[in-house]
């Protein structure tokens, strides 16, 4: 992955998961499968993307995220960081998490349309 698709996934109009990890550590090995099971389970609702954090290319991304520690995982929605954790995580976990981020975005959907509703009575 290059910087320039980088900045192209996450701008998408749809939920986009990061995953910062290493391919020898076995942790994100662990976590590569935990989060290929999540998004089969979860087709269409979640793209999953897989970052080196040994990847020279992307020195700029790793940094502008702060990331450590690995595995980290980063949702993205709209280019925004709407979700962030470190470490091993179960399916159930992260099938709790995309629930809780569909409500917020669903809520934060009706909300800015009320808005611009609103605003365009005015």
């Amino acid at each position: 992955m290059f910087a320039e698709e980088f900045e192209k996934i996450i701008w998408r109009d749809a939920l986009t998961g990061i995953d910062f990890m290493t391919r020898w550590d076995e942790r994100c090995r662990a976590m590569r499968h935990v989060l290929d099971r999540f998004q089969q389970c979860r087709l269409g609702r979640v793209e999953i993307r897989h970052i080196d954090v040994e990847d020279r290319n992307l020195e700029r991304i790793i940094r502008r995220y702060d990331i450590i520690s690995v595995p980290t995982i980063l949702f993205f929605f709209r280019g925004e960081v709407i979700w962030r954790e470190t470490g091993l995580r179960s399916l159930e976990h992260l099938l709790k998490v995309l629930d809780e981020l569909d409500n917020r975005l669903r809520i934060g959907q009706q909300n800015g349309s009320k808005r611009q509703a609103s605003s365009s009575w005015t």
